[in-house]
Formats: structure tokens, C-alpha cells, sequence
């Protein structure tokens, strides 16, 4: 698979985004056109890296500069990067959000290659004694907050948000005239439309993460991107570094409680030239960030409403309108409604001719003010011009619990609409012709007397009086493609022969009632994720979703078991990844393994009781990626080990399998390029990785989590194909083999306190890294 966005040895320019299925030609062509841009990446192109790329710069045939991202892993957590780099970046555009050129897949490598910007990051030039003078004058850093804000807003305010997660100065890259970019996009998610979007790690960076990740939180929501932006605003004022603490009179606080005492005791540092600013600017400055930085996230502006003007003026009041300019000519296509636009009105007449999307939403009955309520609205016209709105595509209407009466009677480019919290209104939907798309939350569906003959995606949520999915759901659609249902907790049945044969996705989320298995029909179905749902299910039939590709089953408590039938030649043929996430129950696969000839992505997580993998995985020859984590009874692989063309294992946190390492025989898989082992606070293992262990044709190896570990073995020395070794949590390793790690070209150290002392110019361990072109130790780059 290829995408191309520069034109590359005569490929067309005008070609656009995601061209699947591009000829080998094609690709060979690409790949042999950035090997030549970075000298066949040659250590001297690199410019930087993390623990699993590395990033080169080059130069095109046609002239263009151009960053290189190189991943050699193909599975978690780079495929998971990969990915979002590719789904994010490669459908957005914007002044302030890196631009990438493309992307594509060279064996196990896969290469992005971005616009090439010649000043690096913003974290260099705050903190950097040989830099600070460029961006020394208050216009510059202010430009910079503002381009950074203008580009975060663009990201939340997109029809289906994006979260980047990872917001700071190091991810904010420089132009030559330094203007902002937002890049690394590699922990970034698209936004589900609960606004929220669930992860199974901590997100972000120390010192910029939010007080709800810290805390535990799964749920990743722009309010974190907020937070993460205040901490930005803060350390561009102030150039204080937010992961370090800052002592003062002889008190260690991080940089929020130093910015706030500072300004509360006017303790300015003179020769910081924020002094020039005007006293009423800088306060509002620094309210601004004081609001972005507040603990609970509910009470966080949102980037997305524009509450930062050119002026930097706070506008975080109860509501206020704003219109976005679709083009030059001054035309207009968004509208957001909010309260304070209404107060003391019961209907509002709007009308815009080239509005494509409207959002109302928080029209709610104040306690002190009862006259200030929204009712419905005027100026939407009729007939079949479509009145005021000929041209609105989107219609959200979120959280007016006062809202009755009929929506407008006809929008003829309406495609899509929502319907949250508007507990009051029974409507007929406006007649349009393609309406594709529905979500309908915290309210009884009934409200809605039909449902569009072309629907092709519905969302219900949080419909709780809601026992059963509606009868006519097949007959009222026959395009249905994909329903996601979340947190209806009633909800107790599909009725016989409900859902059309048309669905390709379904996602259950929070319905513990619900039962699947009744008399249902799933024979198109491709796209299968149960979360938190179908408490009573404790065996998972195969045999009755013979088109699924994707399975994910999380926090299913009473899953025992996977089953399939046993009858000869039966095979899953379609299903490519499987996930299991979190079922404490589980104990077993089907008895004759998993026959899933094209099966590519398998994962295990959390599952305390399982204690064997499938049977016959060395059979599974299409099988890329393992991940095996949190399963502490499993203890061996099974027999005749694991296939050969397996190119990415992970193994964390399974301290009886990893006591067994010996007798995994990875030696014998010879694609396997990227390995990750972790232990736990229990682990006892001492050395690693032993003698004839591990496969020369590693190219990534990360060892964490190790508190005993001591010695890295001679295993390491044989590792003659490794290009990134990172090691972490290992506090009692004190030294690196002085042979080997000749081909090394990233070396990642953290939290190994007693090994970091060794990487010091004046030792004479020095040499055993000194060829190394990037090694980083705590986050900090030594060479």
C-alpha cells in the first residue's frame, strides 16, 4: 500500500491522497526515491528519533526538503502510531499542523515523509542557552501561542475532532520564520462522538499530562489537549521546563504554583522581556492559561468555540456565536449557537444562506432566571427551497431539555443529524434526501417517530428506558452499514431478525443487559467490538459471524471461552485481528486452535485466569504481530512454538511465561525484527538476553521493567542486525557490553539510574556509545 502526496520519479502530482493499491513499480520507485533523498539513510541525515523511529532529512529529485520518519516495526505500539499519524495528518489541512507528504511500506519499514521545516522544536529555542535569542521578544513567543492555538482549534473543530494527546514544546516545530507547526501526531485519535476517545495507558508527557490521566483516567477528551496547551503557555512565558520542578526560598513546586506565586508577589525576572508587555495584556495572558490549567476538566475552555481572539481576549462566558469564512469571498459555512445569544427570547430567527453546519446545544432553564429558556426557532422556511439553509449538511442540536415541537420541515443537503438531551422534543425528522447519518443520545428514541430510508450509520447513547433495539429498524433502512450502541443500560435484546443484512459494524459499549446471541443474524457482519456489554456471555460462537474481520472484546467479566466447531476444513478465513481485553474469566481458546489462515494481529490482555494461547500458532502463517500482557498464569508458549514469519512479539507483565524464556525458540523465527519484554516489580530475572536466545535478525529490542536485572549477557553482542535498543525501569543494570551494539543507531535510557552514570564524556565507558549517532538518557539528547 502506498500514498503519495509529492510527485515522485513521474508519479502524478494531481494523483491526491491514499492511493491503494498502487502498482509495486510505483512503490519500488518511492522507497528507491528516499533512500537517495537521505543517503541511504545515513546516520550524518539524522535529526531526531524516538524509542521506536528515527527521522532523517533529505532531499527530493524535484528540489523539496523533506523529513523522513523511519519505523521498522510493523505491530504495537509503532503500527498504532503509524496509523494515527497516517489517519490524522493525512486528512487534515492547516497553516500550523505539520503538513505530511506521504507514506509507504518498504518490507518491514514503513517511511512518512513530511514538509521539511528548517528550525526544529520550540523546546530547543526556550531552553537552549545558543538559541534563546530568537525567540527572546514577546511578539514571537505570542505569535507562536497564537499559531498553536489556531491549530489546535482547527483539530477539535473538525467534523469528527481530533485529540493529539501529546501536546508540548517539543511537538511544536519552527519555520524559518517561526511560525508553529503541531506535529507527532504518533498518540493521536480520532474522536468518537461521546467526545471522548478510550486508551489503556497514561497519555502525554510529564509535566503536561493532565490531572485526570495522572489519576488514571481512560478517557482521552480535548479538554486534555487544553490542559496540555495552558502548560505550553506557561513554559513560553516563563521558559521554565514543566517536567522539572522549580525551588524557590528553598520550596520545590512544579510550574503552574511558580507562575501563580510570581505574579501574585510581582516577582518578575528583569531580564525577561515579558516586562515589555502591557501590564493588562500579560494579566490576561496568564488568565487564560490560569482557566486552561484548572483540575477539572469540565471547567476548561474548549480550543474549538474560539475562546482566543486575535487579541488575545478571554471569552469564556456563557455563550456567544461565532461564523468561520469557508472562502475569499466572504461566504460562511458554521455556526455555533450557545446560550447568552437567546437570553430573554423563547424563539430565535437566524437565516444564512451558505451555512453548512449548525450546532445548538446547553439551551437549559436557569434556576435564577426561568425566563430565559429556548423553545424552538423561526426563519428556517419551508416549501422546497429548503427556507434559510438550502446548503446545511449538519444538524446538532445537544443538551436543550425544553426543546419541543417538529424540527424544520425540509433541509435538502441535510446528511447527517444529532440528537442529545432534548428530552421534550418528538419530531419527524426534516425531509431530505440523503440523511446517512443519526445519533440520538440521553433521551427516549421513540421521540423520533421514523427513521431515514437511507441511514447508513446510527449512534444511540445513554438510553436507558430503551429494552429492546426498534422492530422496524430493518424495514425503516435498508443501507444500514453500522450501529453503535453505548450505555443503554435496559437494553436486553436485538428483536428476531432485526437488524438488516446490510450492517458491516457493530459496537457495543456500557449494555450489560444485552444479549447477542438471540436470534439474530449476522452473516455480513465484518466489524464486531463488545465493551463493558453482555454480562451473561460466557462462550463466544465463531460459527455464527462467518464475515468477521475484526473482533474486540474488552472487560467482558463472564467470558470463559472462544468456540468454533469442529468440523474438518472449517476455517475463520476473513478474521485478521483479534483482541481480548480484560476478561478476568477467560481460560480458553476453541479446542482445535484458532484456523485463522489470515489472521494477522492477535492480542491478550489482562486475562488473569488464561494459562494457555492458542494450539497450532506456528500455523498461522499470515500472523504479523503478538502481544501478550497482564496475563500472569501463562507459562509457556504452545507446542511447535511460534510461526516463522512473525515480525513483532510483545510480551509484558507475564512473569511465569518470561521465566520460561529459554524454551520459546525465537531463535528460529527469521523475520522477526521487533521484540519488547517487560517484567513487573516481582520479576527476578537477572540477565538478559541470554546466549543464542533471540533471532540476528532483530532490529528493535526494548528491555523495561526489570528491577533485578544486572547484566545485559552476550546475547546482546550477537544481536549483529540492531538499530534501536532502548532499556527502562531498570535500576539495578549498571553497564552496557563494551562489544557490540556496533550497528547501533538510537539508544533510549530511562529511569536506570546507576547505568546513567556511565554515560558520562569523562569515563572511560564513553567510547561504547560515542559511535552511537542519537542516544537519549531521561528524555535528554547527549549526542
Amino acid at each position: 500500500m502506498v500514498s503519495i502526496g509529492v510527485p515522485i520519479h513521474g508519479l502524478d502530482a494531481n494523483s491526491g491522497w491514499d492511493l491503494i493499491g498502487t502498482s509495486m513499480s510505483y512503490q519500488t520507485s518511492m522507497v528507491a526515491e528516499l533512500r537517495r533523498a537521505t543517503k541511504d539513510f545515513s546516520p550524518e541525515m539524522i535529526i531526531g528519533g524516538g524509542s521506536f523511529d528515527l527521522v532523517y532529512r533529505g532531499l527530493l529529485s524535484n528540489g523539496m526538503s523533506v523529513a523522513v520518519k523511519k519505523c521498522n516495526a510493523v505491530g504495537f505500539p509503532d503500527v498504532r502510531a503509524i496509523r494515527a499519524e497516517e489517519e490524522t495528518l493525512g486528512k487534515v489541512q492547516h497553516p500550523h499542523v505539520i503538513k505530511l507528504l506521504g507514506h509507504c511500506q518498504w518490507n518491514s519499514t514503513h517511511l512518512l515523509f513530511y514538509e521539511y521545516y528548517a528550525n526544529s522544536d520550540l523546546y530547543s529555542w526556550l531552553h537552549e542557552e545558543s538559541r534563546r535569542w530568537a525567540v527572546s521578544s514577546w511578539e514571537t513567543r505570542f505569535r507562536i501561542v497564537k499559531g498553536v492555538a489556531d491549530g489546535l482549534a482547527y483539530l477539535h473543530g473538525l467534523d469528527n475532532p481530533i485529540i493529539h494527546r501529546d501536546i508540548k514544546s517539543k511537538n511544536v516545530i519552527l519555520d524559518s520564520n517561526f511560525e508553529p507547526h503541531i506535529a507527532h501526531f504518533g498518540l493521536a485519535r480520532w474522536m468518537e462522538a461521546s467526545h471522548t476517545h478510550v486508551t489503556t495507558e497514561p497519555d502525554g508527557s510529564v509535566g503536561y499530562m493532565p490531572p485526570e490521566y495522572m489519576a488514571g483516567s481512560n478517557r482521552a477528551t480535548t479538554k486534555g489537549d487544553v490542559y496540555s496547551f495552558g502548560i505550553l503557555m506557561l513554559e513560553i512565558a516563563t521558559r521554565r521546563r514543566p517536567s522539572k520542578l522549580t525551588t524557590f526560598d528553598a520550596q520545590e513546586m512544579d510550574v503552574v504554583e511558580w507562575v501563580k506565586m510570581m505574579v501574585a508577589n510581582y516577582i518578575v525576572d528583569p531580564s525577561n522581556p515579558i516586562l515589555l508587555v502591557a501590564a493588562d495584556h500579560l494579566s490576561q495572558y496568564f488568565k487564560i492559561a490560569w482557566y486552561c490549567v484548572i483540575n477539572l476538566p469540565q471547567y476548561r475552555p474548549d480550543m474549538k468555540w474560539g475562546e482566543l481572539d486575535g487579541n488575545l481576549n478571554h471569552r469564556i462566558q456563557v455563550g456567544w456565536i461565532k461564523w468561520k469564512s469557508a472562502s475569499a469571498k466572504g461566504k460562511f459555512y458554521r455556526t455555533a449557537i450557545r446560550p447568552s445569544m437567546l437570553y430573554g427570547i423563547e424563539r430565535w430567527a437566524v437565516k444564512h444562506q451558505h451555512v453548512h453546519k449548525m450546532s445548538i446545544a446547553d439551551m437549559r432553564i436557569r434556576q435564577n432566571d426561568k425566563k430565559k429558556k429556548w423553545l424552538g426557532w423561526s426563519g428556517f422556511g419551508g416549501g422546497n427551497e429548503g427556507g434559510a439553509f438550502p446548503c446545511l449538511r449538519e444538524l446538532h442540536l445537544q443538551r436543550c431539555p425544553k426543546l419541543r415541537g417538529d424540527l424544520p420541515n425540509y433541509l435538502p443537503s441535510l446528511t447527517s443529524v444529532w440528537i442529545v438531551e432534548c428530552q421534550q422534543l418528538v419530531a419527524s425528522l426534516p425531509r431530505a434526501p440523503s440523511i446517512h447519518g443519526l445519533k440520538f443520545g440521553h433521551c427516549d428514541m421513540w421521540q423520533l417517530k421514523e427513521l431515514p430510508a437511507e441511514l447508513r450509520w446510527l449512534r444511540i447513547e445513554g438510553c436507558h428506558v430503551l429494552e429492546s433495539i426498534p422492530g422496524n429498524l430493518k424495514q425503516a433502512t435498508s443501507c444500514l452499514q453500522e450501529l453503535f450502541i453505548s450505555n443503554c443500560s435496559s437494553l436486553a435484546s436485538f428483536p428476531r431478525d432485526s437488524l438488516p443484512r446490510t450492517l458491516k459494524a457493530l459496537e457495543i459499549e456500557g449494555c450489560g443487559q444485552l444479549d447477542i446471541l438471540s436470534d439474530c443474524h449476522y452473516a455480513s457482519l465484518e466489524s464486531l467490538s463488545i465493551w463493558r456489554s453482555c454480562d451473561s456471555l460466557e462462550s463466544f460462537p465463531f460459527d455464527i459471524f462467518p464475515k468477521l474481520n475484526n473482533l474486540k472484546i474488552r472487560s467482558c467479566k463472564s467470558l470463559k471461552s472462544l468456540s468454533i466447531s469442529g468440523e474438518p476444513n472449517h476455517e475463520l478465513q476473513c478474521l485478521s485481528l483479534l483482541e481480548i481485553w480484560d476478561c478476568p474469566s477467560l481460560v480458553s481458546f476453541p479446542d482445535i486452535g484458532l484456523p485463522a489462515p489470515n489472521l494477522t494481529q492477535f492480542k491478550a490482555t489482562d486475562c488473569m485466569k488464561l494459562k494457555s494461547l492458542p494450539k497450532g500458532m506456528n500455523k498461522l502463517l499470515s500472523l504479523q504481530t503478538l502481544e501478550i500482557s497482564g496475563c500472569p498464569e501463562l507459562m509457556s508458549f504452545p507446542d511447535g512454538g511460534l510461526p516463522l514469519n512473525l515480525n513483532c512479539l510483545y510480551i509484558w507483565d507475564c512473569n511465569k511465561l518470561i521465566a520460561q524464556r529459554l524454551h520459546w525458540k525465537l531463535k528460529a523465527l527469521v523475520s522477526l525484527k521487533c521484540l519488547s519484554i517487560m517484567g513487573g516489580k516481582r520479576s527476578d530475572v537477572q540477565c538478559f538476553p541470554e546466549e543464542g536466545m533471540l533471532p540476528t535478525s532483530l532490529t528493535s529490542l526494548s528491555i523495561c521493567g526489570f528491577p533485578n536485572l544486572t547484566s545485559l549477557d552476550k546475547g546482546l553482542q550477537q544481536l549483529t542486525a540492531l538499530e534501536k535498543l532502548e532499556i527502562s525501569h531498570c535500576r539495578k543494570l549498571q553497564c552496557l557490553p563494551k562489544d557490540g551494539l556496533k550497528h547501533l543507531s538510537y539508544l533510549c535510557i530511562r529511569k536506570c539510574p546507576m547505568l546513567k552514570q556511565c554515560f558520562r564524556k569523562e569515563r572511560e565507558d564513553w567510547p561504547t556509545v560515542d559511535h552511537i549517532p542519537l542516544v537519549e538518557i531521561d528524555n535528554q539528547r547527549i549526542s
